[in-house]
């Protein structure tokens, strides 16, 4: 996923695994989340790891203004 914009979303701007560290063929980049605000909620990004994944998830030029947590 790269270089979108979520905004005036109510639960997380991103949810997502991200991506292995060094894997550089499948990855998030350059996306932007702002103004983010819900009850209890209200992150910029909500990440989990995949148990498919590595210990390590990387993202990349990734931001996250105006979100309420």
């Amino acid at each position: 996923m790269r270089n979108n914009i979520a905004a005036g979303v109510v639960y997380g701007g991103f949810v997502t695994i991200g991506h292995n560290c060094g894997d550089y063929s499948s990855r998030f980049e350059g996306n932007v989340a702002h103004s983010v605000k819900g009850i209890k909620s209200g992150h910029g990004l909500y990440m989990k790891n995949h148990p498919s994944q590595s210990d390590c998830v990387e993202f990349s030029n990734f931001k996250a203004y105006k979100c309420y947590y």
